[in-house]
Protein backbone atom coordinates (compact mmCIF):
# COMPACT_ATOMS: atom_id res chain seq x y z
CA UNK A 1 0.00 0.00 0.00
CA UNK A 2 3.00 2.60 0.66
CA UNK A 3 3.66 2.50 -2.82
CA UNK A 4 0.34 2.79 -4.64
CA UNK A 5 -0.48 5.97 -2.08
CA UNK A 6 3.00 7.13 -3.27
CA UNK A 7 2.11 6.52 -6.91
CA UNK A 8 -0.87 8.22 -6.57
CA UNK A 9 0.01 11.42 -4.79
CA UNK A 10 3.02 11.40 -7.64
CA UNK A 11 0.67 11.90 -9.73
CA UNK A 12 -1.78 14.17 -8.43
CA UNK A 13 1.32 16.25 -7.73
CA UNK A 14 1.80 15.64 -10.95
CA UNK A 15 -1.32 16.96 -12.77
CA UNK A 16 -1.58 19.89 -10.08
CA UNK A 17 1.29 21.82 -11.54
CA UNK A 18 0.56 20.48 -14.69
CA UNK A 19 -2.98 22.28 -14.59
CA UNK A 20 -1.06 25.52 -12.69
CA UNK A 21 1.49 25.80 -15.40
CA UNK A 22 -0.96 25.34 -18.14
CA UNK A 23 -3.56 28.22 -16.46
CA UNK A 24 -0.46 30.51 -15.68
CA UNK A 25 1.02 30.03 -19.39
CA UNK A 26 -2.48 31.27 -20.79
CA UNK A 27 -2.95 33.99 -18.18
CA UNK A 28 0.43 35.75 -19.71
CA UNK A 29 -0.45 35.29 -23.05
CA UNK A 30 -3.95 36.45 -22.85
CA UNK A 31 -6.00 38.66 -20.87
CA UNK A 32 -7.40 37.58 -17.91
CA UNK A 33 -10.93 36.02 -18.15
CA UNK A 34 -13.51 34.45 -16.59
CA UNK A 35 -12.98 30.68 -18.57
CA UNK A 36 -8.98 31.17 -16.84
CA UNK A 37 -10.36 32.46 -13.27
CA UNK A 38 -13.11 29.55 -12.98
CA UNK A 39 -10.59 26.78 -14.17
CA UNK A 40 -8.25 28.14 -11.64
CA UNK A 41 -10.47 28.08 -8.73
CA UNK A 42 -12.26 24.44 -9.71
CA UNK A 43 -8.17 23.17 -9.47
CA UNK A 44 -7.78 25.09 -6.56
CA UNK A 45 -11.05 23.44 -4.97
CA UNK A 46 -10.68 20.43 -6.46
CA UNK A 47 -6.74 20.18 -4.80
CA UNK A 48 -8.81 22.14 -1.46
CA UNK A 49 -11.39 18.83 -1.21
CA UNK A 50 -8.36 15.87 -1.90
CA UNK A 51 -6.43 16.94 0.90
CA UNK A 52 -9.10 18.21 3.77
CA UNK A 53 -11.14 15.13 2.96
CA UNK A 54 -10.25 12.18 0.63
CA UNK A 55 -6.66 12.08 1.91
CA UNK A 56 -7.44 11.99 5.15
CA UNK A 57 -10.15 9.26 4.70
CA UNK A 58 -7.18 6.98 2.86
CA UNK A 59 -4.83 7.75 5.90
CA UNK A 60 -7.75 6.93 8.39
CA UNK A 61 -8.75 3.52 6.32
CA UNK A 62 -5.30 2.10 5.14
CA UNK A 63 -5.04 -1.08 5.54
CA UNK A 64 -1.37 -1.60 7.03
Amino acid sequence: TERGSAQGTYKLTFECAFCLGFALACMVQFPLTALYVSCLVISVLAMASYLLYVHRWFLLHIKR
